[in-house]
């Protein structure tokens, strides 16, 4: 029981570690652009 909370939790820790690297990633090229684009 403990266990698979556990895992759960871990989970959902990764989900969010991934969300925010995926995000960084994505939002990453798009500032350069914007950036870019005002220079």
């Amino acid at each position: 029981m403990y266990r698979k909370s556990q895992t759960a939790g871990f989970n959902i820790f990764a989900l969010k570690s991934l969300y925010i690297l995926l995000t960084v990633i994505g939002l990453a090229p798009l500032q350069m652009i914007i950036t870019v684009d005002h220079v």
